[in-house]
């Protein structure tokens, strides 16, 4: 394997690996060749933590919704996406590094927020969608009768 290297010097040999950055543990196997003897020596090396970035790592969304597409930067295949909120709707792709989201129209006027959680093994990410309430419109009371053209001026 590629991520074993040994070196020789005199009668000691040293075993050294380069780092695990996969979440999946390593195996491989060297064979020590010595006075007509051979050992075959299994090597395991852990798994590195898991580690998860999004991009971006938050959505601001007026109150109408629709849906959005976020990309997930893992070092595993094997993440799963949750929603605490029934007004958001998650589709992961894996195999794509990324997450569909369909976010519902918001019809009360308070802002609310959902929270994603990412996970994969022990580690947890959170994305954050945040979404504005009914706009508020006041319109001017200019007189009885008035036109939208006056409307529209003032």
């Amino acid at each position: 394997v590629n991520w074993i290297e040994l070196v020789q010097s005199g009668t000691t040999l040293t075993i050294k690996t380069t780092e695990n950055f996969e979440s999946n543990l390593r195996k491989g196997e060297v064979m020590v060749m010595a006075g007509g003897l051979g050992r075959k020596l299994m090597i395991e090396q852990a798994a590195s933590d898991a580690t998860i970035v999004t991009i971006p790592d938050k959505l601001e969304l007026d109150q109408w919704g629709g849906k959005y597409q976020f990309d997930v930067n893992a070092n595993t295949k094997d993440w799963k996406v949750t929603s605490d909120a029934d007004w958001v709707k998650v589709l992961p792709k894996q195999f794509k590094s990324e997450v569909l989201i369909e976010v519902a129209e918001n019809e009360k006027r308070e802002a609310r927020v959902a929270k994603l959680t990412l996970t994969a093994g022990n580690t947890a990410k959170e994305f954050t969608i945040t979404q504005s309430g009914i706009m508020y419109h006041i319109m001017p009371y200019l007189q009885f009768g008035a036109s939208l053209g006056q409307l529209q001026a003032f």
